[in-house]
This record gives C-alpha cells, sequence and structure tokens, in this order.
C-alpha cells in the first residue's frame, strides 16, 4: 500500500472517530469535570460558569454525559488540526514519483546523466528486458499460447494473460522469484510491475482446489509467500476454482480493474 493510500484511509480514519464524538458528546457545552482524590477515592465536580458542584458516585448518567463532554473537548481540536494538515499534504503535495517526473525529459538526455539517473519509461524497459532460466520441466508441459507469445499451462492462465496484454500491462509469464531462506526459487504463474507503484505483483492461480493434496500444497505456497511479507489482497493475486467453479474472463477483468485502474 503506498504511501498516498495510507494518508487517505487516516483522513477517513480521523473525519469519522470526530463524527462519532460529537454524536455522542455534546463539546459546545461549557461544562467540565474535574476530579479530585483523596487517598484512592476519587471525586467528581461538575464546573460550570465559575461554580463547583459535587456529583455522587451513583450519578452514573450525570457522570458519564460530563466525562464524555470533557474527553471531546480535549480530543476533538487535535484531531481536526491534524485533520487539516493531513487534508492541505493530500491536496498541496505532489505525489509524484521520481522516475515520473523525469519522464518530461527526453530519453537522450537522461542518457547524459550516467548511473542512477532514470525515467519510468526507462525503468519499465529495463524491467521487460529481463531474462533468467526457465522454469524447470514439472512434467506439466505448457500447451497454450497466449497474443504475448507466452506458452501457458492452462485455459485460465491464458484468459489471464491475454487480459493482462490487453490491459498494457508490463508482465512476465513464471518469472523466478527468490525469496528468503528458500532452497529453490518460487515461481510465479505471473510477474507483474504495477505501471503507478513500479512495484512487482505476483499473480497466483490455483486450477485444482477440489483435489486434497494440490490445495495442501499451495496452501503452504501462500504461506511461504506470506513469511516474506507478500500478503493476499496486497502484492498477491490469489484466484481460485474447482471443475465445477471454474475462473470465467469476467473474473479476470474484475481484478485486474481493482488492482491496476
Amino acid at each position: 500500500m503506498n504511501i498516498r493510500t495510507l494518508t487517505e484511509e487516516r483522513i477517513d480514519q480521523i473525519a469519522n472517530r470526530i463524527n462519532e464524538l460529537q454524536r455522542c458528546c455534546n463539546p459546545s457545552e461549557n461544562k467540565f469535570i474535574h476530579c479530585k482524590k483523596h487517598g484512592n477515592t476519587a471525586y467528581f465536580y461538575l464546573r460550570h460558569n465559575g461554580s463547583e458542584t459535587y456529583i455522587p458516585i451513583d450519578d452514573t448518567k450525570t457522570l458519564r454525559s460530563a466525562a464524555r463532554n470533557s474527553y471531546a473537548k480535549t480530543v476533538i481540536p487535535v484531531l481536526q488540526k491534524d485533520l487539516k494538515a493531513l487534508e492541505n499534504l493530500l491536496h498541496k503535495y505532489s505525489w509524484k514519483n521520481e522516475l515520473f517526473i523525469a519522464d518530461r525529459l527526453d530519453p537522450d538526455i537522461i542518457r547524459l546523466c550516467g548511473k542512477g539517473f532514470s525515467s519510468r519509461r526507462t525503468y519499465i524497459e529495463n524491467w521487460s528486458n529481463q531474462t533468467w532460466e526457465e522454469h524447470p520441466d514439472l512434467g506439466d508441459i505448457p500447451d497454450r499460447p497466449t497474443i504475448k507469445g507466452h506458452i501457458v499451462r492452462s485455459k485460465s492462465e491464458e484468459f489471464i494473460d491475454n487480459a493482462l496484454y490487453h490491459h498494457g500491462l508490463s508482465f512476465f509469464y513464471e518469472k523466478p522469484l527468490y525469496l528468503d531462506e528458500a532452497s529453490f526459487p518460487l515461481f510465479p504463474d505471473f510477474t507483474i510491475l504495477h505501471p503507478e507503484t513500479l512495484t512487482e505483483i505476483y499473480w497466483e492461480h490455483f486450477g485444482l482446489m477440489d483435489d486434497p493434496l494440490y490445495a495442501d500444497r499451495n496452501c503452504k505456497k501462500i504461506k511461504q509467500y506470506m513469511r516474506n511479507d507478500i500478503y493476499p489482497g496486497e502484492r498477491l493475486i490469489c484466484t481460485f476454482e474447482t471443475r465445477n467453479h471454474p475462473l470465467s474472463s469476467v473474473d479476470v477483468e474484475m481484478i485486474i480493474k481493482k488492482y491496476f485502474e
């Protein structure tokens, strides 16, 4: 999750909390609760217009109302200040990655800058030109060609590959992924470069979930991702199907729009 999304979520959280406090309290009321201690015993007084009135401990309703109002009077102004600061940040900060800004320059000018200087365009080009050792033959030989020129292993993977291509995304099929503490690399079905964040998103399709051995093996695979801070719903897309419930092209389109548009 990027910083802008986190900022937007925090703004929503603060705004919602302010609304909650304003609904359950009456901070405009010019009354304050004051606590005096005598040994281990607390005594509560209501201050209003310069006077102070003792509130018996069994007057729960008055005590709670006064306490909530005092809480709101203390908390709401600070939350409102934070909310305004975050809203200003959201609207005034450019939120543009340096690589996106550098796209304004001619690629030949960027090349003159030397090592350590790039643009989004160049980054994507270099990422797309990677090469690696092919996936070892595990007996399940790919036999379904896609528009991009990949040879994939199933009809569902063909759906996914063609949809990613039609949406203009940069991606690889079965690119090795080296995780910590793993003896061998994983080969995610698809490794996709997010066009905005330029982070790698992995898509695993699990097509035989009505096979207990297959399901168990791939649940362990998902756990392996999670041990390396790659979580479903964030940088890991997981799709599942059984014989009676196959993946459809509509499902694939919905997922791509959710993650990449």
